[in-house]
């Protein structure tokens, strides 16, 4: 088989893709129910975050083009990577997850 490793990197990086867009469309279907769903929503936006994260790291590894596109995803990474203006957003969501489950 030609390119396995990378087919299947591009497997996993769609199932976690796949993976944080149904959580997503599970907390809109939630809230167009009219249920209170802080928690999920908090929970969605950190799974969206670092799925990004990880799939923008892959794709830089499997394209090779370091110099530009590592630049360009530094510079726009929201959440999780250490964009100073973002920092603690994955903080903020992680204390509302924990707080809304008792934890």
């Amino acid at each position: 088989m030609r390119f396995q490793v990378t087919r299947h990197k591009l497997a996993e990086m769609a199932t976690k893709v796949t993976a944080a867009r149904a959580l997503t469309y599970r907390v809109a279907d939630r809230i167009r129910a009219g249920d209170p769903v802080l928690t999920e929503i908090a929970m969605a936006k950190n799974l969206a975050a670092q799925v990004a994260n990880e799939v923008c790291w892959e794709a830089v590894q499997i394209l090779a083009a370091w110099a530009t596109c590592a630049r360009r995803w530094s510079s726009a990474s929201p959440g999780t990577l250490a964009s100073s203006h973002w920092r603690g957003t994955t903080e903020i969501m992680n204390e509302i997850i924990a707080k809304t489950l008792g934890i």
